[in-house]
């Protein structure tokens, strides 16, 4: 099955260069991205149906498609339905960051970086100008294609305990990976779907909280191997162009490098399958915090989470949506946020 269109119009410039920008200032925002796990259906749908900027862009998006990614994501028939169909998801986690970012562009807030964890790291290239969009896009529908062909199903578990434990325990873990670890008293695990079930009622039985994730692969484990020949060899037709702005990586701990534009396989494949990194991130690659704000346009605000309970008040934070609905008042109440801050 394929997911990006050959007959479908198409756009023909790349991502919005920030370098064209009007209105454009250097206002210390990092855009953020968070990755799978943050989805569910209907997000976004009141900034759809009432900002011209946010829909034109989910619009220009959804063109590149070779399926109707709105009457996927806004059916009404699907309201509170799981959402974990990797070919939906994907595509329509970075559609939403995609289309977030335009909306703040659109308002003349350049960020000064961007910040990407997991799948939300290809959404942040692309904004950096690293990936044109369409190979944004791109990269991670055929990502989801090779996933639901190659891989067995899996699963990952976010865990609100110390890391720590994922060393201490063997007993509960020795059939997980290491995933990644959000902040100090939260990590996440990842594996292959039957041995995380057990994984999870061992954690049940001991008493540690933890959330199994609407996901039906191991991302950042060895579970999503079976993709990387076949991904890597599409990634090595994709041209890497030097982001315009920092690139922060989880995927490799701070900003990316000039290093990754000659391995551009090595770099898009280390996104899903190494250890997203976020708390050694934040912490290495930003030791003045008064210097920025941060803006998390995923789903969630799943990173703007992390960085409350991970770093108390020592990062300003702010979210464009969550899942509570009233997407309007809080994209009103961050644009209100960030104008008194610039």
């Amino acid at each position: 099955m394929t997911f990006i269109s050959k007959d479908r119009p198409q756009t023909g410039d790349s991502a919005n260069s920030l370098s064209n920008l009007h209105a454009a200032t250097d206002t210390g925002l990092i855009f953020m991205f968070a990755g799978q796990g943050s989805q569910y259906f209907q997000m976004g749908r009141e900034l759809y149906d009432h900002n011209e900027v946010f829909r034109r862009h989910m619009d220009r998006c959804d063109r590149l498609l070779s399926f109707d990614l709105r009457d996927v994501l806004y059916n009404d028939a699907r309201k509170g339905a799981e959402f974990d169909t990797v070919e939906w998801t994907h595509p329509a986690l970075f559609c939403l960051g995609y289309s977030l970012a335009q909306v703040l562009i659109d308002q003349g807030y350049r960020p000064a970086g961007v910040l990407g964890h997991s799948l939300g790291e290809y959404i942040a290239a692309t904004i950096a100008g690293m990936l044109a969009l369409e190979d944004g896009l791109g990269l991670v529908v055929q990502q989801a294609q090779i996933l639901k062909q190659t891989c067995a199903e899996g699963s990952m578990i976010t865990v609100m305990d110390s890391p720590e434990l994922y060393r201490k325990r063997p007993d509960i873990f020795f059939r997980a990976t290491l995933g990644g670890i959000n902040y100090d008293k939260s990590f996440f695990v990842s594996g292959l779907a039957d041995d995380l079930q057990r994984v999870l009622t061992a954690l049940n039985s001991a008493s540690v909280f933890s959330v199994q994730l609407p996901v039906r692969y191991g991302f950042h484990s060895s579970a999503i191997d079976p993709a990387e020949s076949e991904f890597r060899n599409i990634c090595r037709s994709v041209r890497l162009a030097k982001p315009q702005i920092p690139l922060y990586s989880c995927a490799l701990g701070g900003v990316v490098g000039d290093h990754v534009l000659d391995a551009a396989d090595e770099y898009l494949w280390r996104i899903p399958r190494g250890e997203a990194q976020f708390q050694t991130m934040v912490a290495n690659s930003f030791p003045n915090p008064e210097r920025y704000a941060f803006i998390d346009l995923s789903a969630t605000a799943t990173l703007s989470g992390f960085l409350k309970y991970g770093f108390g008040d020592r990062y300003t934070h702010h979210f464009a949506i969550n899942q509570f609905g009233r997407n309007l008042d809080s994209m009103a109440t961050l644009l209100s946020r960030i104008s008194l801050q610039n």
